[in-house]
């Protein structure tokens, strides 16, 4: 946990977390320790990346080094170790997600065989959209409840932080609010409100929905009209981006999704 403050401290966007929340945050998002790596010099660690695992795909959570020892090729190091586990587990894919201006790690990421594959985008909403043009019924669940219509409502497929592996593990402490009609689930939000914002963690809705998925959120909204929203990694290929986009959702930051095959594949 200091390793990882000490070297997301002066990031792009940086990054504090607790020894509870680091383990948290991994254990969501299937890191394996075994197949991870730190870089120790004199008892201290200096360098890290964590390897998620599922089923023949991997996912590096993050490649950190501390300020006094970067510029020694430790991140590359840690890079090839990685790639070497996911070789030896067998894995056909690995992808990560850098910040779009980090030109530094997005060099080093490609100098390896990383491929840019989309756009990834951290959106927020500040003002209140207008409310719904009819009346709507937004219904609260159990997130675990909505996450069976996951690979119904989702065309394109999500990042790794919101798969459904990740978002069953965070259902426990999360909430869905949907819309349905004759008892047929048409749109979804997953997330929580907190401190004054509202995290959605995944949205989504049957395709040709688009109306009911913007009454969702537009009711959504109204529901908690005092609430910054937040929606981190949406692909920017993703259908419910324009939705979003038409009730005031902009860019706040981007990450380009990278990919590397394993298997000799392209």
């Amino acid at each position: 946990t200091a390793a990882f403050n000490s070297a997301y401290n002066d990031y792009f966007v940086p990054m504090r977390l607790t020894r509870d929340q680091l383990v948290r945050s991994y254990a969501q998002t299937s890191v394996s320790y075994e197949a991870s790596r730190v870089a120790v010099d004199d008892g201290q660690i200096v360098g890290f990346g964590f390897l998620g695992v599922r089923d023949r795909r991997g996912w590096v959570g993050g490649v950190g080094v501390i300020p006094s020892h970067r510029g020694d090729g430790i991140a590359r190091q840690v890079m090839a170790d990685l790639l070497s586990n996911a070789r030896s587990l067998g894995l056909e894919t690995v992808q990560l997600e850098v910040i779009e201006d980090n030109v530094a790690a997005r060099t080093l990421y490609e100098s390896i065989g990383f491929r840019v594959q989309r756009r990834l985008l951290v959106i927020g909403c500040e003002d209140l959209p207008p409310a719904p043009n009819s009346p709507v019924a937004v219904r609260q669940s159990a997130a675990a409840t909505v996450l069976r219509y996951y690979d119904a409502f989702h065309p394109v497929a999500n990042p790794w932080q919101r798969q459904r592996e990740s978002l069953h593990y965070a259902a426990q402490g999360i909430h869905a609010w949907t819309v349905d009609e004759g008892g047929q689930l048409q749109a979804y939000a997953v997330g929580y409100e907190w401190d004054e914002v509202l995290n959605l963690l995944d949205v989504a809705f049957s395709p040709g929905q688009e109306e009911a998925f913007r009454s969702l959120m537009a009711a959504l909204h109204h529901r908690f009209p005092r609430a910054i929203c937040r929606l981190t990694n949406l692909g920017e290929d993703d259908p419910a981006w324009p939705v979003l986009q038409s009730l005031g959702y902009e860019e706040k930051l981007a990450q380009f999704e990278m990919f590397i095959r394993l298997d000799g594949g392209s």
